[in-house]
């Protein structure tokens, strides 16, 4: 079942949630590299094997994480597509 851009931003916010991550003011395009986003560098990792897990994907992190300011939409744009790759 192929999953829309919302569907699979709300996927990440749970997997946030489950890893006690407050997400009430996050959005696509909150950056993953700015200061005041709410975790450390270990709880980030742990996040993006997580997302693995949950999505059954392998990320390829300079892929997923490579944009000059990476948001949360460009990470949703990631998974969207590597889910949309192992559907066909």
């Amino acid at each position: 079942m192929k999953r829309n851009r919302q569907e699979v931003f709300m996927e990440i916010l749970t997997v946030f949630n489950e890893n006690n991550v407050n997400t009430d003011a996050l959005s696509f395009d909150v950056r993953l590299d700015a200061p005041d986003f709410p975790i450390d560098s270990v709880l980030f990792m742990k996040l993006l094997v997580d997302l693995e897990n949950r999505f059954q994907i392998e990320l390829n992190y300079p892929e997923a994480l490579g944009a000059e300011k990476p948001t949360l939409g460009s990470l949703t744009d990631y998974i969207e597509g590597c889910l949309a790759r192992k559907t066909q």
